[in-house]
């Protein structure tokens, strides 16, 4: 009697698992968006180097079309928004991308005055270039807070590092677009301490 109740108890367990699987499995489901596998797709991350020294260590975020989207849901999830109201935000920010390229560049310097890109006078320049070389300079480069909301959704800002969002035009001067049709982009950073430069491929 025993053999007979562990073999149906194996059975059972093996087809609730069965189904499990099936259902998991079942095409057409949508899949889970994991906002932070989106996002470490999408981050990139250099030094530049003076010597030997780590004058600038940089992680950036390229708030393309598929991080937003990904951002929209956690943060609309985590706060329990309407869907209206998540629909509001997403026009909203989804409507950036049509004349702006972002940028989320969280920073660190050994000495407090080198970490100054939103300064006029800072001792860094970014450009942004796509794959025919043309380049745009940022429009805006913002200091951001480093508050809960920021660290919760930008993992890698620290107590020693300082966020930025950084903003470009969509258009060079020459009227080529730079954005989501390009092959990719080029985050160059150039300043008295060294360069470096980020790349986001963009078609496969």
């Amino acid at each position: 009697m025993k053999t007979v109740r562990h073999y149906i108890s194996i059975t059972i367990v093996s087809l609730i698992f069965a189904g499990c699987t099936m259902l998991a499995e079942r095409p057409g489901q949508p899949e889970e968006v994991d906002y932070y596998t989106i996002l470490e797709r999408w981050t990139r991350t250099e030094r530049v180097y003076s010597g030997v020294e780590v004058a600038l260590h940089i992680d950036v975020v390229y708030m393309g079309r598929e991080t937003r989207a990904a951002y929209i849901e956690e943060y609309a999830g985590r706060l329990g928004l309407t869907e209206e109201k998540k629909e509001g935000l997403k026009r909203t920010e989804l409507s950036k991308l049509e004349e702006y390229n972002e940028f989320i560049l969280v920073a660190a310097t050994p000495v407090e005055e080198w970490n100054d890109l939103d300064s006029k006078d800072s001792i860094w320049r970014l450009y942004l270039v796509d794959e025919d070389g043309e380049r745009v300079e940022p429009v805006k480069i913002e200091r951001l807070d480093k508050d809960a909301l920021s660290r919760e959704f930008f993992p890698f800002i620290d107590e020693w590092s300082t966020p930025y969002r950084v903003i470009f035009p969509r258009l060079t001067p020459e009227g080529h677009t730079i954005g989501d049709d390009s092959e990719y982009i080029r985050l160059k950073v150039s300043g008295i301490k060294g360069s470096t430069e980020l790349l986001w491929t963009l078609r496969e």
